[in-house]
């Protein structure tokens, strides 16, 4: 027989040192890949379904063209808004804003995003339901990240104990041997149980990031809309109107 075929290969010893770490490396890890890459894009598509002076619109046609860009541009009339909110007043917000209209968005897409024209405008029927939910969504991811924050801690404290516990084992006489042997497991598992229930936290920030990825910013809210082209100015500022969604 080939005395290579004989020689046997050692097997592993685990590292008590190294496995609660490396686990809870590898979910950090998975969290930061959830923010990181996301699939999810900010986009002005929410809300097909608006109502204005009773009248209702159907911005589907509108919403399917941007996702292709084929053919010629559908209700010129209702304009892409991008900008933030810099007060607010009886008929709506005030927007610092910039304003896409229907030639720019035909137009080529290098030559309408170089475009950088902003001007405040006061948006009608303001979009507050998304804001709230904006704001909703920032306050869960709060609490969440805090949570996890400490459920990370009882993973390394764990980790912690049980190399604490490896070193006196490598120094201990036989008759410490079962005790320092039941500590250790103890420790493991308590670090385990922790490891286990970040795992419904990572779940729901994952989530939550997504529906965050949706928003032009994740850290302030930002209007990201389609609206009707104004017909008026109140205070020398062009009315746009949203329009009321309907469910």
């Amino acid at each position: 027989m080939n005395s290579k075929s004989e020689a046997r290969i050692p097997k592993s010893e685990s590292n008590p040192k190294s496995e609660l770490l490396l686990v809870a490396a590898l979910s950090c890890f998975c969290l930061f890949a959830c923010f990181a890459f996301s699939s999810a894009q900010a986009n002005p598509l929410k809300g097909p379904r608006r109502a204005i002076n009773q009248y209702v619109v159907d911005l589907n046609p509108l919403f399917h063209w941007w996702t292709n860009r084929a053919g010629e541009r559908p209700l010129d009339a209702w304009v892409h808004i991008t900008g933030r909110i810099v007060g607010t007043n009886s008929w709506g917000w005030v927007l610092h804003a910039h304003i896409e209209e229907a030639d720019r968005a035909n137009s080529d897409a290098a030559e309408h995003s170089a475009s950088k024209d902003e001007a405040n405008i006061i948006l009608k029927n303001a979009p507050r339901a998304e804001q709230a939910e904006f704001e909703s969504l920032k306050a869960r991811m709060k609490v969440l990240l805090a949570e996890r924050d400490a459920g990370a801690a009882q993973v390394a404290d764990a980790h912690r104990h049980v190399k604490a516990v490896t070193d006196q084992q490598k120094g201990s006489r036989q008759h410490h041997t079962i005790r320092l042997a039941r500590e250790s497991s103890k420790w493991k598992e308590t670090g385990k149980a922790a490891q286990e229930q970040l795992k419904p936290i990572d779940k729901e920030i994952a989530e939550i990031n997504t529906k965050l990825s949706a928003f032009p910013d994740r850290e302030k809210y930002a209007v990201d809309c389609f609206a009707l082209r104004p017909s008026e100015k109140i205070n020398g500022l062009p009315v746009y109107d949203h329009g009321a969604v309907l469910r």
